[in-house]
């Protein structure tokens, strides 16, 4: 994203998607100075958005519905979105009952996905637990 904004002067906009959903439930709050609208434009604005953890809130039904929106506003718009997920998009083997990425997100969101998306697997060792390692 840093590098698009700054070769390409694009306007972007990175988020974790769990912190985008709490900005939302927030935003239904009475005290609240803000309202729905207003924490979504910028999502739909954004040349680029970067929505980070795809799948990582709870599958309900109002996560998957704002997902929707959220997405489907940006596919009707085409505006550029990359999405980041630990979830694969297939067990390894019949034998692995770990959840995918449809199992999180829903089969409509991920056939939109397939339709937006080129991805990319990144595949390497846990960061996180390479640094705790190297401390012990």
């Amino acid at each position: 994203l840093r590098e698009l904004i700054e070769r390409y002067q694009a306007h972007g906009l990175f988020y974790q998607f769990g912190a985008l959903l709490r900005q939302i439930q927030d935003s239904y709050n009475p005290v609240s100075q803000t309202s729905e609208l207003k924490v979504l434009q910028p999502v739909f604005d954004a040349e680029v958005l970067v929505l980070d953890e795809l799948g990582a809130s709870k599958p309900t039904d109002w996560v998957r519905d704002t997902m929707m929106q959220i997405i489907n506003t940006r596919y009707n718009d085409k505006r550029l979105t990359i999405f980041t997920t630990n979830y694969l998009d297939t067990r390894k083997n019949e034998k692995d009952i770990g959840e995918i990425l449809e199992d999180r997100i829903g089969t409509a969101l991920r056939s939109r996905l397939y339709e937006m998306c080129k991805t990319v697997a990144i595949e390497g060792e846990d960061y996180r637990k390479a640094m705790a390692n190297a401390r012990t």
